[in-house]
């Protein structure tokens, strides 16, 4: 799993790399970068397919393990148990698949403040086992954090909020225990 973290990052430069790319040479832009990573897998001895789409970034293993990156929406098969605030703006999602179990991963932005997200959440998972809880501020902003279970799943929250109150960062993780 380390050397397809190494090759998640490649991909991830992939992405940036063809986002300003022209339509008439994307496909083939697309084509190419689809090689170098797979070339460079196999340098690291893991067999890997990779499809990269307009949005996305599917990475499939020999084993079957498949990595989705990209794409300003949930993940398909995001547990209906983990709730999504309404008012969000997903930047990036991530699935992947590793042993059978399922790990999900959405960026976001949101316009409120840090606070009322962080509350918002502990709200909806009210009821499960609160494993770490954090909250502080420093020079660069405010920070919250807590993670919780419930026997099924493991869902991690964080919120980032600039000093300055204009963004509000959410990575919310949820993952098969």
């Amino acid at each position: 799993m380390k050397k397809l973290a190494v090759i998640l990052l490649v991909a991830l430069m992939a992405v940036f790399a063809l986002s300003g790319c022209a339509k008439a040479g994307e496909k083939l832009a697309e084509k190419v970068m689809e090689k170098v990573i797979e070339e460079a897998a196999e340098g690291e001895g893991e067999n890997v397919d990779i499809d990269i789409g307009d949005e996305e970034i599917k990475i499939t293993t020999d084993e079957g393990d498949e990595i989705n990156i990209g794409g300003a929406v949930i993940p398909d098969g995001w547990p209906s148990v983990v709730p999504i605030h309404p008012d969000i703006d997903i930047q990036t999602s991530f699935k992947a698949a590793s042993d059978g179990k399922n790990n999900f991963s959405i960026s976001a932005m949101y316009g409120g403040s840090g606070e009322d997200l962080f509350s918002w959440y502990k709200s909806e998972l009210n009821g499960w086992n609160v494993v770490s809880e954090f909250s502080g501020e420093d020079d660069s902003g405010k920070s919250y954090s807590f993670n919780v279970e419930n026997g099924t799943y493991d869902v991690s929250v964080f919120i980032i909020e600039s000093d300055d109150d204009q963004e509000v960062v959410l990575i919310l993780n949820a993952s098969e225990m």
